[in-house]
């Protein structure tokens, strides 16, 4: 007994000197650094922290419609009424005007000249001349009424809506976007993109319909390198709805990049220098979003989901008239020739694409 009471004081003993000369010492649980997880923060903060470049031109106003082809100068001074041109009978004096007289008199021989009676025609009814004539009418109704409705639908469309609602006059606009992606390969894009930046005038309507009408092209000459794609269209009434909705679409565009290196956005032009991060992976994508504002007064795009449904929506965007054109955007991104996209980096910033 007196043994195990002396192997029980050992043991309190030795844990009490351990107890003494051990200090824990609580982890360093900083946000910016985890104790023996740092390759893990590195490579999460390289990820939601990637400088990347973008690019943006465009222009244009809902409020306005410089496109337009103005309407002519209408006179204020009434103008005075003019008499029908009378025909001119050479010679001041009276004019002529033949009557029609009756036949001419006939000689008979034993009783003088006499006037003949005019020719009568005696015409007889038997009932069924109205069968026949609402036959033809209806045959006529029939026949010409499509043609003349058809027609006028012509005349209202041409005299700007006499027969219904115009849309270059009501105050409805389309908002689409079209955005595609494009494997790295396709780097003529940004050159191209680049150079119409540099070059073109946004702040006129022929500039910012060549700029539209030359980016679809860029896009149709690389369908090999589509990858990815979305398209969108909504409409709204009013001024500020569309100006809001379509501000909504370029913000959420570009804060997807850190820098933008190149804008030409109504005639001003900018440009910022921008260092590529050479620790960055491999370039994988190349990410070209267009943004349209136009007078359609319904949605003028479906979603697609294959490269031919792209191509039809490409081509669609390209034919659409001048003077429907009210606002246009081109934002692309990495503009920057050095810089990259990832193809997590793909995934995470565009989710909503569709893959072709």
């Amino acid at each position: 007994m007196a043994f195990s009471s002396f192997w029980r004081f050992c043991a309190i003993a030795v844990s009490t000197l351990a107890t003494s000369t051990l200090s824990l010492q609580e982890p360093n649980m900083s946000p910016l650094s985890f104790e023996g997880f740092e390759g893990v923060q590195l490579r999460v903060g390289s990820a939601a922290w990637a400088q990347r470049s973008g690019g943006r031109a465009g222009g244009g106003s809902f409020r306005s419609s410089p496109s337009r082809p103005s309407s002519p100068s209408r006179s204020t001074t009434p103008s005075r009424p003019t008499s029908p041109s009378r025909p001119s009978y050479g010679g001041g004096g009276p004019v002529v005007v033949p009557v029609p007289v009756g036949p001419p008199p006939v000689y008979y021989p034993n009783g003088g000249y006499r006037t003949a009676p005019y020719p009568t025609t005696t015409v007889t009814h038997d009932g069924s001349g109205w069968i026949v004539g609402l036959v033809i009418l209806l045959l006529l109704g029939s026949v010409g009424m499509p043609i003349v409705l058809a027609f006028m639908r012509a005349l209202g469309r041409g005299a700007g809506g006499a027969t219904g609602s115009n849309e270059l006059d009501n105050d409805s606009f389309t908002i689409s976007k079209v955005q595609v992606a494009l494997l790295a390969q396709a780097r003529h894009i940004q050159t191209e993109l680049n150079q119409l930046a540099d070059v073109l005038d946004t702040g006129t309507a022929q500039g910012l319909t060549q700029l539209m009408q030359e980016s679809i092209l860029s896009l149709l000459r690389s369908p090999e390198n589509w990858s990815h794609a979305l398209v969108s269209s909504e409409t709204v009434k009013g001024f500020d709805k569309a100006d809001t909705l379509f501000s909504k679409l370029s913000v959420a565009e570009r804060s997807k990049y850190t820098v933008e290196t190149l804008t030409n956005v109504g005639g001003r032009k900018l440009s910022k220098a921008f260092n590529p991060n050479a620790e960055q992976g491999p370039a994988s994508y190349i990410v070209v979003t267009l943004l349209v504002g136009t007078a359609h007064d319904r949605p003028i795009f479906e979603p697609i989901h294959s490269v031919q449904e792209l191509q039809q929506a490409l081509q669609k965007l390209a034919s659409i008239p001048s003077e429907y054109l009210k606002v246009f955007e081109v934002i692309w991104t990495p503009q920057n020739a050095g810089d990259t996209l990832t193809y997590d980096e793909l995934l995470a910033q565009y989710p909503d694409m569709v893959q072709l």
